[in-house]
């Protein structure tokens, strides 16, 4: 049912295995979470119903960490923000003893979500987020967009998210797409600055080595009918 985008079937089947199987129900529920977030993308599920979904993973004291971190990860990209919030601290909760390398990694990323969405602390969100980045990162084109556009996202540090991008696009001279990204980046934060001009100008450059690129046109009319 999965495979041919049956998302309601396979939750349904999912459902009943669970039923009949209940000793295994904890790879159950991790498996109806993802199913219900696929179907969700394509509307045959409701946020609600994935929050429900993934309330059952957090519910069970036997989920492993890496589904906790699932449950938080894909939430914020589809759930409200108060939503998320109450997701996030329930995670952090949960995992506040991970000893597992990686697992502290995936914590620490998500420390810099609850400096933003639960201590409302932007300059904290700023110091926790560089603290996370890999080494070297200023020398990655692709890092310091990653970087920027974080800036951008959360509205936090525009001057320095703005001057990340630039270095990247600087950086990505030879790569027309990926410096053609990273530029609509860096327009997307001069926008957000208030510099339509410079906010134009850049989203062209962007155009102009990617010129198959439908969403950058629609940004730069974005720019010049709101601006």
């Amino acid at each position: 049912s999965e495979a041919t985008f049956a998302n309601e079937d396979a939750v349904a089947f999912y459902e009943y295995a669970r039923e009949v199987d209940p000793q295994h129900a904890t790879k159950y529920n991790s498996a109806i979470f993802l199913a219900t977030y696929y179907g969700a993308r394509e509307g045959q599920f409701t946020s609600r119903q994935l929050l429900q979904a993934g309330d059952r993973i957090l519910d069970d004291p036997r989920s492993a960490p890496d589904d906790l971190f699932m449950v938080a990860s894909i939430t914020r990209r589809v759930a409200p923000p108060d939503d998320y919030a109450v997701v996030l601290q329930r995670v952090l909760d949960a995992t506040q003893d991970a000893q597992d390398e990686n697992l502290r990694d995936h914590r620490k990323e998500l420390l810099v979500d609850a400096a933003l969405y639960l201590e409302k602390d932007k300059e904290a969100a700023l110091r926790l987020k560089l603290e996370t980045m890999a080494d070297g990162w200023r020398k990655d084109p692709q890092a310091l967009n990653s970087f920027a556009w974080w800036c951008y996202e959360n509205s936090v540090a525009l001057d320095q998210g703005f001057e990340a991008a630039m270095q990247g696009a600087s950086l990505a001279d030879g790569d027309p797409k990926l410096q053609a990204n990273i530029l609509d980046t860096a327009a997307e934060i001069a926008f957000a600055r208030g510099d339509v001009q410079e906010a134009v100008k850049l989203e062209e450059q962007a155009i102009l080595l990617n010129p198959e690129r439908e969403a950058f046109k629609q940004t730069l009319k974005k720019f010049k009918e709101e601006g």
